[in-house]
């Protein structure tokens, strides 16, 4: 399965960040928020950070509804979210 293939390489050192970038998702639903979760947990695991951004006004309130900012910092655009991270190091 691409999710546990994907979830491998985010536990992988080698990969410090994560940006879950939304611009292009129009709706997802609980299955999506929970890979999300899981690929975020794997990176944060080996002391990685992982971000969202870029959602629509929609998926910005769902994500809302989820309490995901409590798991994965959320950012308005891209360029917020990368310098976000680069202060984390």
């Amino acid at each position: 399965m691409a999710s546990s293939s994907l979830r491998r390489d985010l536990a992988s050192e080698s990969v410090s960040n994560l940006v879950i970038d939304l611009s292009d998702a129009f709706y997802f639903g609980s299955e999506f928020i929970g890979m999300m979760i899981v690929f975020a947990k794997a990176v944060r695991g080996h002391g990685g950070n992982a971000v969202i951004c870029n959602a629509s006004e929609q998926m910005l309130e769902v994500l809302k509804t989820m309490n995901m900012s409590k798991i994965v910092p959320i950012f308005p655009t891209r360029e917020e979210a990368t310098q976000w991270l680069s202060e984390q190091t």
